[in-house]
């Protein structure tokens, strides 16, 4: 006799447990999201600004051009708000007002811009793919040899503009042949290797 498929049960407890687990993940959350822009400065009344409108604005993809020419199988190339404008806009935020940081963060971006390239996959039908944690990890080191008096700043600079560079912008070549309908810079496939990415380099260093 086959063996039957374990069923699961959704009592009343249950669902009072998921969304309260919810709620506390969330709390968690944005407590770490809070402390990274404390160590890099940020003013507080522009913490949930930022927070919402990169969250939010994940969902907003900006036309730039068709990659394929008029062709019905062509493919939109795109830019993403949350993942892309402005965390890159922050980035050059942190960068004017910290010159001091400017040749190590840049050597820093440049580490991670290789590696984003070697481990960024252009996935047919879905765009560019690649490890959640390579980034941050680099972006952290990065953030702490190159500047340990100011680890934050490089680390979020570095882990942003190397991973918009290293997996996106470099290998917009290969877009063509991967079959997507659109494909944005710092969209679905890359939207936590620069969002998340600056968060936890900064976190980490």
């Amino acid at each position: 006799m086959a063996a039957e498929t374990p069923k699961i049960e959704f009592t009343p407890t249950t669902i009072v447990l998921v969304f309260l687990a919810g709620i506390l993940l969330t709390l968690i959350e944005i407590e770490a999201m809070e402390y990274s822009w404390d160590k890099l400065g940020i003013p507080h009344r522009w913490f949930f600004g930022l927070l919402i409108g990169s969250l939010f604005g994940s969902a907003l993809n900006l036309p730039l051009a068709r990659l394929g020419g008029k062709s019905e199988d062509h493919t939109l190339l795109a830019i993403n708000l949350g993942g892309a404008l402005l965390p890159a806009a922050l980035a050059i935020y942190l960068l004017i007002n910290r010159p001091e940081t400017t040749v190590p963060a840049v050597i820093g971006a440049a580490v991670v811009t290789g590696l984003s390239f070697l481990v960024a996959q252009p996935m047919k039908g879905v765009g560019v793919a690649m490890p959640l944690f390579v980034a941050p990890l680099a972006a952290a080191a990065a953030g702490m040899v190159l500047a340990p008096d100011s680890p934050a700043v490089v680390a979020y600079v570095a882990g942003t503009l190397g991973t918009l560079i290293g997996a996106d912008l470099l290998n917009l070549g290969r877009m063509r042949t991967i079959g997507a309908p659109i494909v944005s810079i710092g969209g679905a496939g890359t939207f936590d290797g620069v969002f998340l990415s600056g968060l936890l380099a900064v976190l980490l260093s």
